[in-house]
C-alpha cells in the first residue's frame, strides 16, 4: 500500500518574503513557486519514503505530464504490478492520484482513508515527518559548509527532498536488519556518496553517439546533488582532494550562479587559507 500526504517546508511568512523579493506575475494566484507543496509517498512494504517538490497541488499546474513521468518511474522501479494508493478526502490529492492512476501501467486499488480520523492515514504522517527530519539535516548541512543560508524556497530544495528520501530508503535500517532498498530489490546496495553539494569528479555515461577519444578525458569537474534513479547521465563519481570539496573555481561560480553570493565569498576564503 501506498500513502500520500502533501506537506510545505516554508511557511506563509517566508513565501511572502520570496514573492516580494522575485515577483512573478505569470504564477498563479492561489500558489506561486515559493508556496510549492512537496508530495510524499510511504510504501508500507519496503518501508521507504519517495517524495517530490510539486509546481502547486492538484493537477491545474504547467509541466503535469512531467510530474506524471517522474512519478510513475518511481512506481516501475518498486517492481509491484498491482497496489493500493490510500489519502485522505483532499480533493487536489485525490485528483492528482486519478491521474496517475492512468498513467501507471499497473494495477491500483484506490483507497481513502475514514473522514475526520487523521490517524487512518498515519502511515503518510509518518512518512512526513521522517522526510523533513532528513531535509532539515541535510539543509544544516549544505548552509554549515557553504557558509551561508539556504531559504526554504531556493530552488535547491527540489534537489534536497529528493536526496532525503533517497538516503533514507538506501541507508535507514529497520529492525530487520535491511534497509528499504534492500526488502525491494532482495539484494545490499551500497552506492558511494558525497555530501550534497560537494564538488566531485563525475564519469559520463558513453553511448555509440558520444564515444569519447582514446586519449580523452574520462572525469569532468561536477557538485554531488544525490543519487542517481535510473535518469541520470553518470556512470560513476568520485570524491576530489578536499581542499577543493567547497573552494574550488567552479563550486564559486556554480554558488554565484545560484545566486548564493556569500557562499561563493566563503569558498574563495577556504581556497585563500588551503592555499596558505
Amino acid at each position: 500500500m501506498f500513502s500520500f500526504d502533501y506537506c510545505y517546508l516554508s511557511t506563509r511568512e517566508e513565501a511572502r518574503v520570496a514573492r516580494e523579493a522575485a515577483p512573478d506575475t505569470h504564477a498563479p494566484a492561489a500558489e506561486t513557486s515559493a508556496e510549492s507543496p512537496v508530495l510524499v509517498m510511504w510504501d508500507s512494504k519496503g518501508k521507504g519514503i519517495h517524495a517530490h517538490v510539486m509546481p502547486a497541488k492538484g493537477i491545474d499546474f504547467e509541466g503535469l505530464d512531467k510530474v506524471l513521468r517522474l512519478w510513475s518511474a518511481d512506481l516501475e522501479r518498486l517492481g509491484y504490478k498491482r497496489v493500493a494508493f490510500r489519502a485522505d478526502h483532499e480533493a487536489a490529492i485525490s485528483a492528482f492520484l486519478r491521474e496517475l492512476r492512468r498513467r501507471w501501467p499497473g494495477e491500483v486499488v484506490p483507497e481513502e482513508a475514514a473522514t475526520g480520523d487523521p490517524q487512518s492515514n498515519g502511515a503518510a504522517e509518518n512518512g512526513v515527518k521522517l522526510l523533513k527530519g532528513r531535509v532539515r539535516t541535510l539543509k544544516d548541512a549544505l548552509e554549515f559548509n557553504v557558509g551561508a543560508a539556504i531559504p526554504a524556497t531556493s530552488g535547491l530544495m527540489s534537489l534536497l527532498v529528493r536526496q532525503a528520501a533517497s538516503t533514507y530508503r538506501h541507508f535507514a535500517v529497520g529492525s530487520d536488519g535491511r534497509t528499504p532498498q534492500e526488502r525491494n530489490t532482495g539484494r545490499r546496495h551500497r552506492p558511494a556518496v558525497a555530501e550534497f553539494g560537494e564538488a566531485v569528479w563525475w564519469m559520463p555515461l558513453q553511448t555509440t553517439s558520444t564515444q569519447l577519444p582514446p586519449l580523452g578525458a574520462r572525469f569532468e569537474e561536477g557538485f554531488y546533488v544525490g543519487l542517481a534513479d535510473g535518469s541520470a547521465g553518470s556512470r560513476s563519481a568520485s570524491r576530489c582532494q578536499r581542499a577543493a570539496w567547497w573552494g574550488g573555481a567552479a563550486w564559486r561560480a556554480a554558488c554565484l550562479i545560484l545566486g548564493v553570493q556569500e557562499a561563493a565569498r566563503h569558498g574563495a576564503g577556504r581556497q585563500a587559507k588551503s592555499d596558505a
